[in-house]
């Protein structure tokens, strides 16, 4: 008889983050079904997983990140002996009652491949932490129940998502591409292997960049997965759900972009060489519109967090927006004129705890 849920955790260099993710994962999940992929580290990532009692897999050779889950997948044999799975990042942690409220939207609803969870950001007082805190916020908040709902969610976040093993059997792990992410959740589309649902209760706390360096190298990394996905699944070619909400969602950030880089420039530049400035003038007001939007979101993530740190810096957060221009420029230079590979990286870690 198959046992219910395994863990893997792929792993390189972990040392200051995994202590604090197995401590809380533990409460929730029996030893023996945790699974810590070691993908040739230097540090005490593999000590630290043994001192918990949770099995270990050292990779014999630094593979990454998407072979390191195929090696953990194959030697554990997680298919045969699961019914689910949860890839899980070494630096999150899985919130009280994470895995109920993951297995409720499992037991009430028909045809599901895998359920994602909430993703928070750790709490510190960091402008790039309070930035992304905002983002997921929206995201989550405002769009991703509407896509559930019709199917259509387009990024399951593997470190709060948990897979039907007879699912994830039928899905390809391609190391070639930036985010395994985006391609496991194209994958579920395109085969038909079952519906994505969101579970908002169902909380993950991860660990963001809080560095400038950090954050743009993420931020382009996470871009280019997108892209490299949206090409080799030929989003949108379907009038599917999944088609167009990605679609959908990338007009919205193209004319944001625009807003941004052209018509703000524009405006300064007009008043500038022809005159004062006119505060009812359109463009003008399309500022000012832009900004109040960003505004707006930090009330709203205010009423439902209290964070008052995001709502008072939310007008100097807005500025960060052109750090996303960069980065997505970069991201498209690399994607289409680039030769890029999903090669292991990650963020500079800090010490984590609950």
């Amino acid at each position: 008889m198959k046992r219910k849920l395994a863990v893997l955790i792929p792993a390189y260099n972990e040392e200051k983050v995994l202590p604090n993710t197995l401590a809380c994962l533990v409460k929730q999940v029996p030893y023996s079904d945790v699974y810590v992929i070691s993908d040739q580290s230097t540090d005490a990532t593999e000590e630290i997983a043994r001192s918990f009692n949770v099995n270990v897999l050292r990779n014999k050779i630094r593979s990454g990140k998407t072979l390191g889950i195929e090696n953990g997948l194959k030697h554990f044999k997680i298919f045969a002996r699961y019914e689910y799975v949860m890839i899980l990042d070494a630096d999150t942690y899985p919130c009280d009652n994470f895995f109920n409220y993951i297995f409720e939207k499992f037991k009430k609803n028909k045809n599901v491949a895998c359920v994602c969870g909430q993703v928070l950001t750790q709490d510190e007082a960091n402008i790039f932490v309070y930035y992304r805190s905002l983002a997921y916020f929206v995201w989550q908040n405002l769009f991703k129940n509407i896509l559930s709902h019709f199917n259509a969610i387009s990024i399951a976040p593997g470190t709060a998502t948990v897979y039907k093993t007879s699912v994830l059997m039928k899905i390809r792990l391609d190391p070639k591409i930036f985010i395994e992410d985006f391609d496991m959740t194209y994958q579920v589309h395109r085969k038909k292997l079952g519906r994505i649902l969101y579970a908002y209760e169902a909380k993950v706390v991860t660990q963001d960049p809080d560095n400038l360096r950090d954050y743009i190298k993420q931020l382009t990394r996470w871009q280019i997965g997108q892209y490299q996905t949206m090409m080799k699944h030929k989003v949108p070619s379907k009038l599917k759900g999944l088609d167009i909400s990605v679609v959908a969602l990338i007009l919205v950030d193209m004319l944001h972009i625009f807003l941004i880089l052209i018509i703000i420039p524009a405006v300064i530049a007009y008043y500038k060489f022809f005159g004062t400035i006119n505060l009812l003038d359109p463009l003008f007001l399309s500022i000012f519109l832009d900004m109040w939007i960003f505004i707006g979101m930090g009330i709203m993530h205010f009423l439902t967090t209290r964070s008052f740190a995001v709502l008072l810096l939310s007008p100097f957060l807005w500025l960060l927006q052109y750090l996303n221009i960069y980065t997505t420029i970069k991201a498209l230079y690399l994607t289409f004129f680039a030769e890029v590979y999903g090669a292991w990286t990650s963020p500079s870690r800090r010490i984590m705890r609950a």
